[in-house]
């Protein structure tokens, strides 16, 4: 009887993530999905754009939302965040 550990759980969910991501990417460059009307159908040398040219955006502190209990240690208190996730699009470059 052969028995997966965690690891080989993990390490096999990274190889299939990684080729249904390929696979995905090339069916999607093969039917012109994500291109905007006008844009340039090659893709970008990252080795010629000029490097540290652009200032990275300083996100903002972040504040807790309240207090909680320690999971190892019920009497102490604890600084509780909330962090809201979504998607945004930006561009990074200047080129």
């Amino acid at each position: 009887m052969h028995s997966i550990t965690r690891r080989g759980l993990l390490r096999g969910s990274a190889v299939l993530a990684a080729e249904l991501a390929i696979r995905n990417s090339a069916f999607s460059q093969s039917l012109g999905v994500g291109a905007s009307p006008g844009s340039v159908s090659s893709a970008l040398d990252t080795d010629t754009l000029a490097r540290y040219v652009d200032p990275l955006p300083i996100p903002e502190i972040a504040r807790s939302a309240g207090l909680r209990s320690s999971p190892g240690d019920p009497g102490l208190r604890l600084p509780y965040y909330r962090m809201a996730m979504r998607e945004v699009e930006c561009q990074v470059h200047r080129d």
